[in-house]
């Protein structure tokens, strides 16, 4: 992986002249908004104006005329920032994906599969809407991966004075990693945030509340991981094992690094790695200039963070083989 340093010469040396064109498009999607907003401001103004007035309803064509072209120009809108958006991550983000890493896919449209997200069994709240995008996926070292961003939600009924009503709640919003651990493991492990309801807020309570099932709580020899996280199996003796000495310090290295509560559980073959973000890291800017090197430094620390996780996690030690 290439340092905070090496990625600011190559953005200077290699992106910025791609970044002055992409600039001069999102100043056209940006205008097409701008104009459509005010359109249908003038338009929207003018129909209450002449409602108040009790004017001829003849006088309404003007102003329907206006929302009815507001309507093409945010078509045009539409258009404009699904291409630009494209462009984005196909001349700046998947360059980015091979700097820090050559060799890696990258899948602007394609996400963690859902059956793959509900194996991890992190999350148990029914899924009723599940939707994601840029996945990157390949193999460092014998250990093969993926991670996406993810948006995972569930459709809670509730009655206000009688009333039915409907709301979406948050199961998960982050990037979300599978990696291949090399052990198809005896019995299952979850490591969460200590107090998640606190620290997480409402709409992970279900992630600490539901732990029937999830085995027992498993005492570790480390004060600063038992601060951070609890831990659950249905197996003491390979959690023990799985979470060694070593990677324990490695798993508070990388929270400290993420500046974020994580999630994991091992289960089957595989480590499943979850950090709730509520940004889309990789989306284009719209309203804002996407030249920025701050704006790319995210990209690029996020990315590298994910990566990373293969050296953090030492998931190529490889220290047992597959039965």
């Amino acid at each position: 992986m290439e340092t905070y340093d090496a990625f600011k010469s190559y953005y200077q040396k290699e992106l910025l002249s791609d970044l002055n064109l992409l600039e001069k498009e999102r100043k056209k999607v940006l205008k097409q908004f701008l104009m459509a907003s005010a359109l249908f401001l003038v338009g929207g103004i003018g129909c209450l104006g002449i409602y108040y007035v009790h004017a001829t309803p003849v006088l309404y064509v003007v102003p329907a005329a206006l929302i009815i072209y507001t309507v093409i120009c945010y078509m045009k809108y539409s258009k404009l920032k699904a291409v630009y958006s494209i462009n984005f991550k196909k001349n700046i983000i998947r360059r980015i994906v091979d700097f820090i890493q050559p060799g890696l896919n990258y899948y602007p449209e394609k996400c963690i599969s859902q059956k793959l997200f509900t194996d991890s069994d992190i999350f148990r709240q029914s899924i009723d809407s599940y939707a994601g995008d840029d996945c990157i996926s390949g193999t460092i070292g014998k250990t093969n991966f993926s991670f996406s961003e993810l948006h995972a939600q569930h459709r809670e009924v509730y009655y206000n004075n009688g009333r039915r009503q409907e709301r979406w709640v948050k199961i998960f919003k982050g990037i979300f990693f599978v990696a291949d651990f090399n052990k198809h493991f005896n019995g299952r492990t979850f490591v969460l945030p200590d107090k998640a309801e606190n620290f997480l807020g409402g709409i992970f309570k279900f992630v600490q509340k539901l732990t029937v099932g999830r085995g027992q709580l498993v005492k570790l020899e480390n004060p600063q991981f038992e601060k951070e996280f609890v831990v659950y199996s249905d197996d003491q003796i390979e959690a023990r094992y799985i979470l060694s000495p070593a990677l324990m310090e490695r798993i508070l290295k990388f929270r400290q690094e993420a500046n974020s509560h994580i999630l994991l559980s091992f289960v089957n073959s595989c480590m499943f790695l979850a950090i709730p973000i509520g940004a889309n890291l990789f989306e284009a800017k719209i309203f804002s200039s996407g030249m920025k090197f701050e704006y790319l430094v995210s990209y690029y620390r996020y990315m590298n963070l994910a990566i990373s996780i293969i050296e953090e996690l030492n998931l190529n030690t490889r220290i047992w083989t597959k039965t």
